[in-house]
């Protein structure tokens, strides 16, 4: 099963500190099932500024909803840092969490933006590991250059 339509925002490759992909049918409020989702809107958010960068659509027979959308999906998700949702299936979190993508499960449906003030509040005030390992792996090591040039005792 392939993407059937995808909207995206040209930006800047870095102007957002992470990337979250929200399951949703009403593009107003998380209230998907990830492996059920007909849509994945992708938000792009640092501690300022939240922008949505992308929106794909998978619409797929009833019948194939549960796994095999799942490829199409989780490829979706490629450059994502978490993906949120109502409810995930235990492979599914596996799998994501092997790409390092964080699942993040929301119960009751919550409005998109409430969720995403959330996540940025937690990026500038009091960070879960997952978004402090996220982040770490951002910051480039120092070069090797920059390193021969400093003395040398």
């Amino acid at each position: 099963m392939e993407v059937a339509r995808r909207l995206e925002a040209v930006l800047e490759p870095s102007v957002f500190d992470l990337k979250v992909a929200v399951a949703t049918q009403s593009r107003e409020f998380v209230d998907q099932h990830f492996g059920q989702t007909e849509a994945l809107l992708i938000y792009g958010i640092s501690d300022s500024e939240c922008q949505l960068i992308r929106a794909t659509e998978f619409p797929v027979p009833k019948a194939e909803r549960s796994h095999g959308a799942l490829p199409a999906k989780i490829a979706e998700l490629s450059d994502c840092n978490a993906v949120i949702c109502n409810a995930i299936g235990n492979a599914v979190v596996l799998k994501l969490m092997d790409k390092q993508i964080m699942p993040i499960v929301v119960f009751e449906q919550k409005p998109i933006r409430s969720v995403l003030e959330e996540l940025q509040t937690q990026l500038r005030e009091d960070r879960p590991l997952w978004m402090t390992r996220i982040l770490a792996k951002r910051e480039k090591p120092p070069s090797l250059e920059r390193l021969l040039d400093e003395p040398w005792n």
